[in-house]
């Protein structure tokens, strides 16, 4: 049986469907400073953003009981090492 050609997997349908869609631009306005200067603003506010409080201990929990495997086994090889060194010599 022939092969499909690739003209059918990548069709116009699913190309348009994996483009992410754009958004409509902000319309532009004109602003008045306190100093009388015009200025060009979108619509857009800019807001700052506020920082969080993040518990570090809660996000990397993993990442402490991964640590705690490493080190475990760290010194089980060492204590390895140590015990055949003196029965080796």
């Amino acid at each position: 049986m022939a092969k499909k050609s690739k003209s059918r997997k990548y069709s116009k349908r699913n190309r348009s469907q994996q483009q992410p869609r754009r958004q409509a631009a902000a319309p532009i306005a004109s602003t008045t400073t306190a100093t009388g200067t015009a200025r060009a603003t979108t619509g857009r506010q800019r807001t700052a953003a506020t920082p969080r409080a993040v518990d570090f201990s809660q996000e990397y929990a993993y990442v402490y009981a991964d640590l705690k495997k490493v080190a475990v086994i760290a010194a089980a090889m060492v204590l390895i090492l140590v015990v055949l060194a003196f029965v080796l010599a």
